[in-house]
């Protein structure tokens, strides 16, 4: 993590630093000579040389959306990463918690000392401690970002990826990739393309494909499965007439390619796959391409 600063964020830090000790070293010398007053401005000041930019891992989305198939490994190492991830705690000082702390210890040392042992001098010295590192310690806040909504989707589809694989079957896993600012990749959402080495020639394959929903305690991962086709020849045809018990089938006239969506019928306000579901839907894809492939050559 790289800290950067609201004022003049290009300052090299020792310019910084050097202007910030300046400020506040010519806001003492005010104070003993002058008024606390007038100097107490002049120490702000000098604190607000480090008032810090808010800082999170989150990418900026630039947008590329670059679609590539990977390893079954390469899945695995991802949502890996995922899950270790939630596990990630900042340390203490990162928190908001720790600043208020600092800044009530200040006060009540600055109240005690000024009050009780009527030490005017140590209690404006609290004081103006305070005024130096508040806006660091009040600015510049830390959040970790995780994607769990790519969590989620990598949760279902490996559910899919443990599954037995038939002879005659190929599953090729997909991530779609962004870069950030500093051209890294960074994966943004994944699917699978099944594919039968028998098929009719206007049968693509069927792609299995997560979604967020709004379920009933927060969001939730919905499986489907779309069968691809080009055009609307019989492949479309036969695929679209599909009655399965448990499941909807929906579908659009085809253009270029034809799409025909297999998802599990629900209830209520949220769609929800449970793994088992997931695991459900990958054995009713591979029914539905041995069902495309009867009668290919």
């Amino acid at each position: 993590m790289e800290m950067t600063y609201k004022l003049a964020p290009k300052l090299p830090f020792a310019s910084r630093l050097a202007a910030a000790l300046a400020l506040a070293a010519a806001g003492v010398v005010v104070q003993f000579i002058a008024s606390p007053a007038l100097g107490f401005p002049l120490i702000l000041a000098g604190g607000l040389a480090f008032l810090a930019n808010s800082y999170t891992n989150k990418p900026k989305d630039l947008g590329f959306e670059d679609w590539r198939p990977v390893t079954d490994r390469e899945i695995d190492r991802i949502a890996d990463n995922l899950r270790q991830s939630r596990k990630i705690k900042l340390p203490a000082y990162f928190s908001r918690g720790m600043a208020i702390a600092v800044a009530v210890v200040c006060l009540v040392i600055a109240f005690f000392s000024g009050v009780i042992a009527e030490d005017g001098t140590f209690a404006m010295a609290m004081l103006d401690a305070l005024a130096f590192i508040g806006p660091v310690l009040f600015s510049g806040s830390v959040s970790v970002w995780v994607p769990a909504e790519l969590k989620m989707k990598m949760e279902c589809l490996q559910a899919v990826l443990s599954q037995n694989k038939p002879e005659g079957i190929s599953i090729t896993p997909y991530l779609r990739f962004d870069k950030n600012k500093e051209g890294k990749e960074i994966p943004e959402d994944v699917r699978l393309m099944l594919e039968g080495k028998r098929h009719p020639d206007d049968m693509v394959g069927i792609q299995i494909q997560a979604a967020i929903n709004s379920g009933e305690h927060g969001a939730v991962p919905y499986l489907y499965a779309v069968c691809l086709t080009r055009g609307k020849g019989a492949s479309f045809k036969k695929l679209s007439a599909m009655k399965i018990d448990g499941y909807e089938i929906e579908w659009k006239e085809p253009e270029e390619y034809g799409a025909v969506v297999v998802r599990q019928a629900t209830s209520g306000g949220g769609y929800y796959t449970s793994a088992e579901d997931c695991a459900r839907l990958y054995q009713l894809c591979l029914k539905i391409l041995d069902f495309a492939a009867q009668g290919a050559s």
